[in-house]
């Protein structure tokens, strides 16, 4: 008797559900925090490269590249404060893909100043070169890459969400 009324439950459940539309639009009152021009910006760390070791610090030159049709503004709405300009995190992995149990190591944004020649846009098919420290103290054997992810906030809605990512082995 028990399994006839949750058969029956599940049924008009499945009927309430099936018959509800999720909203296109959610209404709020925040801000987008980035702007893209007509278009649709796609970011992508195009390459990762070791630049100098000391001790256990590793300094590495990262390429950000926008394979989309359209400009990202990559610093944020105010121009004095760098905490709302676009970051990028840093994960300690055993691959080479960020998933869930990687470590975190630490995060950037991206400086108001170098950002500041081109109004802080990265246009279509331009790139954008920075040097990020990592402190490989926390390393393990178990964990030989390091995983970086741009737009970590996902602040920035692009044509491709899943493609901000790049991993870096530490050898």
């Amino acid at each position: 008797m028990k399994t006839i009324k949750l058969i029956g439950l599940l049924l008009s459940l499945s009927i309430l559900f099936t018959q509800c539309t999720p909203s296109a639009s959610i209404v709020t009152d925040k801000e987008p925090t980035f702007f893209a021009d007509e278009g649709c910006p796609d970011l992508h760390i195009l390459e990762l490269k070791e630049i100098e070791r000391k001790k256990s610090d590793i300094y590495i030159e990262y390429t950000l590249i926008n394979k989309g049709d359209a400009a990202v503004s990559l610093i944020g709405l105010k121009p004095k404060k760098k905490k709302d300009n676009l970051a990028i995190k840093m994960y300690f992995s055993s691959d080479n893909k960020l998933q869930p149990g990687d470590v975190l190591v630490g995060g950037v944004y991206l400086d108001n100043k170098a950002m500041a020649k081109n109004n802080g846009k990265l246009e279509p098919g331009k790139t954008y070169k920075g040097t990020i420290k990592v402190s490989l103290k926390k390393q393990t054997s178990f964990t030989p890459f390091i995983v970086f992810d741009v737009d970590a906030w996902q602040t920035i809605t692009e044509c491709d969400e899943t493609n901000n990512e790049n991993a870096f082995e530490v050898k």
